[in-house]
């Protein structure tokens, strides 16, 4: 996650800060508080009701550890306001109950797969959305045009063009903690989009994309107006028959009056 703007302000109702030593001291004991990073490899710190402001260009990289604790990886700080390679680590217990983390940010989902990786995709769901000419007739709205299911261990990011996508969302937790994992919900700005998931094994990913077919499909308006021209079509041809039909009539029984 690569945030951007001004919207990204998170607020922990309690955290621990774990800031990367310069040299490692395997010297160092291990506090029984402390133990949610090693005391040789970090400088821990506790803190409660602490807010963090990311900038934009900060890149954190986001998982649940097996302890259902939500660690919150730095990859990069503008500013150094918090350091690259520090953890904020956020209790199983405290993160049950807390509120969502919002977010406008370039938004990667899911981590890449292989042996022992803990940060992979467990499952989603995705829709496009989309603004049609038929739609915008009547009424200024979108329609669902293309769904679809995400697949465990994918990877999955948004794109236009090949390059990011500004998305909008949230972070919260699930509804048991004895469920590992969390929930991301995001909206991408509004733009040529295509939703690019990458998976174990495939050397490329595949891209998803709604289409003109999805669209025609997809338009209730359209589908309708499609009813009524083929409804249309059926009575021309039934008139037609019958122009055909009936002058024969009347040409047998005007030949038989004369007679």
């Amino acid at each position: 996650m690569i945030f951007q703007g001004n919207q990204n302000d998170w607020h922990f109702e309690e955290v621990f800060a774990c800031n990367p030593r310069s040299v490692p001291d395997p010297g160092l004991g291990q506090e029984p508080y402390l133990s949610v990073c090693s005391e040789a490899f970090y400088h821990v710190e506790q803190y409660s009701d602490f807010t963090t402001s990311w900038l934009e260009g900060d890149e954190v990289e986001i998982s649940q550890r097996s302890s259902g604790d939500l660690q919150i990886l730095v990859r990069s700080s503008e500013r150094n306001q918090q350091a690259i390679g520090s953890l904020l680590v956020i209790p199983v217990h405290v993160w049950q109950g807390h509120g969502a983390f919002v977010f406008q940010a370039e938004l990667t989902v899911g981590g890449k797969m292989g042996t022992g990786s803990r940060d992979y995709l467990i499952d989603g769901y995705w829709e496009a959305l989309q603004s049609s000419f038929w739609t915008s007739l009547l009424r200024d709205t979108t329609e669902v045009v293309k769904v679809g299911n995400l697949l465990t261990g994918a990877s999955v990011d948004f794109i236009s063009r090949e390059s990011a996508v500004l998305s909008y969302g949230h972070l919260t937790p699930l509804a048991s903690k004895d469920d590992l994992g969390f929930r991301v919900s995001a909206l991408t700005e509004e733009a040529d989009v295509s939703l690019r998931a990458r998976y174990f094994g495939l050397a490329k990913p595949s891209t998803f994309k709604p289409d003109w077919v999805d669209e025609v499909s997809s338009s209730s308006i359209l589908v309708a107006f499609l009813g009524v021209l083929s409804l249309l079509a059926v009575l021309i041809e039934l008139g037609g028959a019958l122009y055909m039909h009936f002058p024969r009539l009347s040409a047998g029984n005007q030949k038989n009056t004369d007679l």
